[in-house]
């Protein structure tokens, strides 16, 4: 069974010596180009500090919820004047591909081979 310590450690993405796993790194709220979604430049990008180290990013897997949820409530002004969310445009692609797929010029399904994906 694992200590208290090691689950910690785990969860803050470091060792056992307090040195993080670098392959647990976010950068969250940093500039990431035009096409990034959690790049916010209304909010401080996100760093750590781990054994006097400073990171440009951060480790701890409770941290990284923080811009899960930045991402998926963000909007955008689209070139239509319109503002949308993700759960928007992800309403609005899948009825243009069933509308699409009704006049016969996208392919029925995605999945073409006999075994379909759970309903």
């Amino acid at each position: 069974m694992a200590d208290p310590n090691s689950i910690q450690s785990d969860i803050s993405g470091v060792d056992a010596n307090g040195a993080p796993e670098m392959w647990r790194i976010v950068t969250s709220r940093y500039d990431h180009g035009p096409d990034a979604i959690v790049g916010n430049p209304d909010k401080q990008t996100w760093d750590s500090t781990h054994n006097g180290v400073h990171y440009a990013g951060h480790f701890d897997a409770f941290e990284q919820i923080v811009p899960i949820g930045d991402q998926i409530s963000w909007t955008h002004k689209f070139s239509d004047g319109i503002v949308r969310d993700p759960r928007f445009i992800l309403h609005e692609l899948m009825e243009d591909l069933i509308a699409r797929r009704k006049a016969g010029t996208a392919p029925p399904t995605a999945y073409p081979n006999p075994k379909q994906p759970p309903a």
